[in-house]
């Protein structure tokens, strides 16, 4: 049998607010019709409960402890995410970076091995298990793991721009940024760190915004929707 390609969905914390809940609904249906195509590992963030550089400061914690409260709060939306996905019928598994067994399994390659062949979606959640990594290196960090094609970032914003859309009426949309174009003028729309594992190991990077309608089915079929890092 064929092996089916790997790709992994960053999906931002702001997908989580109680607000949110149709649009993650509408997200999980449109998994629903990925999974027989494609094997999908997610990385959840966990913004809307806990940012670790924002809030540390304001909090008197350390950068260390709110690095450390923002992975367990991806451990929660991973949590959220898994008991919806297997209402839906899609079944799943949590991998964690933080030792929690009775929240998720540790990831490994056996076990990626494992939930694929079984038609399982994994869940990464837990960050890397470390502080000072953001979600967008754990992405790419996994996306190397199960070896994907792509990593698609779903945002609150439909692209790359030059600026910040919500602040700066001028910032004009980027269909197409290089990584380079991205590290020199420092876009803001991915971190450093990221940004250099991406290019170092040739990895495409999709920027979209999650709340446009059928994103998913689109970025699957490799319509032009969002922007992309390449």
């Amino acid at each position: 049998m064929e092996r089916m390609e790997c790709v992994i969905l960053k999906l931002t914390g702001k997908l989580f607010l109680p607000e949110q809940s149709a649009t993650l609904r509408a997200t999980i249906e449109q998994l629903k019709q990925l999974t027989p195509m494609l094997n999908i590992g997610i990385v959840v963030g966990g913004g809307n409960i806990f940012r670790g550089d924002e809030q540390s400061a304001g909090r008197g914690i350390s950068s260390t402890a709110g690095h450390t409260i923002g992975m367990l709060a991806t451990m929660m939306n991973g949590v959220l995410l898994h008991d919806l996905l297997e209402q839906a019928g899609i079944p799943s598994v949590i991998m964690s970076g933080l030792t929690c067994p009775q929240v998720g399994i540790e990831p490994t390659h056996d076990a990626f091995k494992e939930a694929f062949t079984a038609g399982k979606i994994i869940i990464f959640a837990g960050g890397t298990g470390l502080p000072f990594v953001t979600t967008d290196t754990n992405a790419l960090i996994r996306a190397l793991q199960i070896d994907a094609y792509e990593v698609w970032k779903a945002t609150s914003v439909d692209g790359i721009y030059t600026a910040d859309p919500k602040t700066d009426p001028a910032a004009t949309k980027l269909a197409v940024v290089s990584y380079a174009t991205a590290r020199e003028q420092r876009l803001g729309f991915i971190d450093p760190v990221a940004c250099t594992l991406a290019e170092q190991h040739t990895i495409p990077v999709r920027v979209f915004s999650i709340f446009e309608e059928h994103a998913l089915i689109d970025l699957a079929h490799n319509k032009p929707i969002g922007s992309i890092l390449t």
